[in-house]
């Protein structure tokens, strides 16, 4: 999680036009995660 926020930071740090680039890494991030949690209820 370290290396994420750090990540999270630069790009925030970065210029503007790094910014869109950042949201969708997290946006990509938490639909990923959902859409693992969702195939883990249905398997299991």
């Amino acid at each position: 999680m370290k290396i994420l926020t750090a990540l999270k930071i630069y790009f925030l740090c970065d210029e503007d036009e790094t910014i869109p680039l950042e949201d969708w890494f997290w946006m990509a991030l938490v639909g990923a995660t959902m859409i693992g949690s969702i195939l883990l209820t249905v398997i299991l």
